[in-house]
């Protein structure tokens, strides 16, 4: 049976009843997989309601703005709602001052991990989750008056978004030539990422070898002529091979990695409400 890097060797499965206890069915590539597959992968909790798993000071947080991953307790932090964090602080208890209280999260800001109304999720919007089936805010805005003054609003592939100012412009925002189609690969939270690719019908409408396939990405809207590959080394710089989620053929891609940077530097302007400027 594959494994993950932790040793763990879970079932595959279809849904969440295919998976015993608090494990959730999520879609993971493990060590022996072809191409990634939806297997159980366990839980550390239930979600927010659940009071007594995660012990005092911790938190079970959805480890996904969708939902759609597993819930994991982690250590809560001092950031109240509306205040800037830092995403993924809390995996460092060293970084508690960057990380969100009891029952919120981090979506560039801290916002409450359930809610009922858009009313509870400053600078975000109330949605019901589709894998959890129960509200949470997730990020959103209309102008750039709705964000904290150190994000900006921009149109992402999930609507309109508060993003760190310095997060780079992609064609989610600037768009693309014509002729060409812009292909989201990572719409999650602040963090785009997307490229400018041809739309095809099959193969024989690409050319340098590429391949016609659909990735099957949120919000594409068709299949894009990609490069296939076998390893890292035969793509190009800031890209990576990838296996496709559907096929046993891996693609050229960007490595979204090469953004995390650039993601993180946004938050270099953030200061306190306290704080002047110089």
């Amino acid at each position: 049976m594959p494994c993950l890097a932790d040793g763990e060797c879970p079932p595959a499965c279809e849904t969440n009843e295919d998976c015993e206890g608090l494990a959730y069915c999520s879609p993971t590539f493990a060590e022996g997989d072809a191409r990634m597959v939806h297997r159980c992968v366990q839980q550390d909790c239930a979600g927010p309601s659940d009071k007594s798993s995660c012990g005092p000071g911790r938190s079970c947080v959805p480890m996904s703005n969708e939902g759609s991953g597993v819930y994991r307790c982690l250590q809560a932090g001092l950031r109240k709602v509306g205040e800037p964090c830092l995403l993924g602080a809390e995996l460092n208890p060293h970084s508690l001052d960057q990380v969100c209280g009891p029952g919120l999260k981090c979506l560039d800001s801290c916002m409450p991990i359930q809610c009922e109304e858009d009313a509870d999720c400053p600078g975000g919007r109330c949605a019901m989750m589709r894998a959890h089936m129960q509200k949470s805010c997730l990020p959103g805005c209309k102008v750039d008056a709705d964000c904290p003054a150190w994000q900006r609003c921009a149109t992402a592939s999930i609507g309109l978004r508060c993003v760190p100012r310095a997060s780079p412009k992609t064609c989610i925002e600037e768009g693309c030539p014509d002729g060409l189609r812009c292909v989201p690969y990572m719409p999650l939270l602040a963090l785009q990422v997307a490229e400018c690719r041809p739309p095809c019908e099959t193969t024989d409408d690409c050319s340098g070898g590429q391949v016609c396939l659909d990735l099957g990405l949120p919000f594409q809207e068709g299949p894009v002529c990609v490069v296939p590959c076998t390893s890292d080394g035969s793509c190009g710089p800031g890209l990576r091979c990838l296996p496709h989620p559907s096929t046993d053929v891996a693609v050229c891609g960007i490595d979204p990695g090469a953004h995390v940077d650039a993601f993180f530097r946004g938050f270099g302007d953030v200061r306190s409400a306290s704080e002047p400027e110089h």
